[in-house]
């Protein structure tokens, strides 16, 4: 994996640098807490600043844009190849982020929800 190639303004020692696990990240939480809303995503990675607000977005379309997620318009849910994807490279994430990430995505999922 690519080290350090995302921009990391805002993200804390510890949150992820690199783009490809960003892409990785999104995988495993949108598999983890699916669906969810691209503010649910956000309030999950942002708010623990685990990525950098453009990376998300350029990962986010890059998931989609692969086949390892779909977006309907309002929520994003995990497809075959992101199952596997995620499934197959989860380890190379911190346990520290993927727990903290998907913790935060059901918070998020649960608060908008009502």
């Amino acid at each position: 994996m690519a080290e350090n190639d995302a921009f990391t303004a805002g993200v804390k020692p510890g949150g992820l640098t690199s783009s490809t696990q960003i892409r990785l990240l999104l995988c495993y939480l949108i598999q983890s807490a699916q669906p969810l809303s691209r503010q649910e995503i956000e309030t999950a990675l942002l708010g623990e600043q685990l990525v950098n607000y453009f990376e998300l977005g350029a990962g986010l379309e890059a998931v989609v844009t692969h086949g390892l997620a779909a977006f309907d318009g309002q929520r994003y849910t995990i497809t075959k190849k992101g199952q596997q994807v995620s499934a197959e490279l989860e380890q190379d994430l911190p346990r520290s982020v993927r727990e903290a990430a998907v913790s935060n995505a059901r918070f998020a999922a649960l608060v908008t929800s009502g």
